[in-house]
């Protein structure tokens, strides 16, 4: 290994150490720049910079996906889907556990963002757990690991997917069925090892008398558990309709799919931005006092994942960029060169642990990504498959993250502790996670 290629590591090292105390984005940034500098090619820095800041391909879908969720939270849309949801809860108890995760996961896939999500689906979900009899440890739990195990890869605009159909050449659609087969392999075994485990854990609390408290004494609910009899509004009375909306744009883009002579013009990226505004013009028509608000609320969600989300793959972009200017990518080529297996339980393993270190999904799946996925054909590989690991693996490790926002999140609204929630999810995100790399490595994904 050359001096350039040692000070590179110790750089990409340091980085690893410090993302645990400062910001992401910085610090991939920061690392870019260095090892940019080292490779002698600091103008690759800027150039990749301006190109991912303008990159239609991530920008729009991102973007336009983001606002819409925006848009469907304001119109208040969301509230109406989550009620519609945990109806069936409310007539069977048995599926209280199971179906109170299921529910943050299906709005997930219409509402990308996963601590807007555990906010959405808290005051709903959590009362009518415990309502049930559901100790509040379990009913947070649930609504933690619904919320951030995988729900928004079923959705075209979601990061991951627009990232990885990039880099297969795919349409997001057809990238979503790909990654399909090993989100549900990896959210359903969580689903059952964290039922059962809590189906268990219950017994024991009910065995104790101790555990269960009423919705009123949670600290993270009152006012917005109640908020429009608060704002002197009618009692809460379920529309059809606005539960709909938030599934409108999903359900025009695997509509599209199938439709044969589109204009050449529209790309998929245009089309998922297409499918955003008309969700948002459903929006309008349903919600029509709310109809002079939807274009700031839409560019405020614009904003906030250009801010928080382009960001994050601005930053990583750089970064594996900057890797590849300075040959390391060359490097760990050469040292996986022969061992597929290697390159498989990388990209399980790899995105997983920079995703508990830093608390971000995005970062890590785009990150690993862009590295691993070009490795994965020359080695007999499936570059899908790669992809898939990556994008499934994050979202597990982001999930087992004290410093992850949907956790901080689902503490505010429950009022319970993160490393206690923590405890209750991360045994069924391993155990999804190592069923997830069995099942890869046997061909089964």
């Amino acid at each position: 290994m050359t001096v350039q290629l040692l000070a590179a590591v110790l750089i990409v090292a340091g980085a690893m150490v410090a993302v645990q105390r400062v910001d992401i984005r910085l610090v991939l940034g920061g690392c870019a720049l260095s090892i940019f500098l080292l490779a002698g090619k600091p103008l690759g820095f800027f150039v990749t910079f301006a190109a991912q800041m303008s990159n239609l391909n991530t920008v729009v879908p991102i973007c336009s996906a983001m606002g819409f969720a925006f848009v469907v939270r304001m119109t208040r849309c969301d509230r109406h889907l989550v009620h519609l949801l945990t109806a069936p809860l409310r007539l069977v108890r048995a599926l209280t556990i199971p179906g109170g995760v299921a529910v943050p996961f299906v709005v997930n896939t219409a509402i990308v963002s996963q601590s807007s999500t555990s906010a959405t689906v808290g005051p709903v979900l959590v009362p009518l757990a415990l309502t049930a009899g559901v100790s509040l440890s379990t009913a947070a739990s649930m609504l933690l690991l619904g919320s951030s195990v995988g729900g928004e890869l079923f959705n075209p605009g979601a990061v991951e997917i627009v990232t990885l159909s990039g880099l297969l050449g795919s349409q997001a659609t057809a990238t979503v069925a790909r990654v399909m087969t090993a989100n549900l392999i990896a959210s359903s075994v969580a689903l059952v090892t964290f039922w059962l485990l809590a189906v268990r854990l219950e017994r024991s609390i009910a065995g104790s008398g101790d555990g269960i408290r009423q919705p009123a004494t949670l600290p993270g609910f009152g006012k917005a558990y109640d908020r429009d009899e608060a704002e002197g509004e009618p009692p809460f009375k379920l529309s059809f309709l606005k539960a709909a909306v938030p599934l409108v744009p999903l359900a025009i883009l695997f509509t599209a799919v199938n439709v044969d002579g589109k204009p050449k013009e529209l790309t998929e990226t245009i089309l998922i931005g297409a499918a955003m505004i008309a969700g948002v013009v459903v929006a309008g028509i349903v919600v029509p006092r709310s109809a002079g608000e939807l274009l700031h609320a839409f560019f405020d969600g614009a904003g906030y994942a250009f801010t928080h989300v382009i960001s994050l793959i601005v930053t990583a972009v750089l970064f594996t960029e900057s890797i590849k200017a300075v040959g390391l990518i060359e490097l760990l080529a050469s040292s996986m060169s022969g061992r597929p297996v290697l390159l498989l339980v990388g990209a399980a393993l790899l995105p997983f642990l920079l995703a508990v270190v830093t608390g971000s999904g995005i970062a890590p799946a785009v990150g690993f990504m862009q590295i691993l996925v070009p490795l994965a054909e020359p080695m007999g590989v499936d570059p899908g498959t790669v992809g898939a690991l990556c994008a499934v693996s994050a979202q597990l490790g982001r999930t087992t993250s004290p410093a992850a926002a949907v956790v901080m999140m689902t503490s505010a609204v429950t009022g319970e502790p993160p490393p206690k929630l923590l405890r209750r999810v991360a045994p069924p995100l391993v155990a999804g996670l190592a069923v997830l790399l069995i099942v890869a490595l046997a061909g089964g994904i």
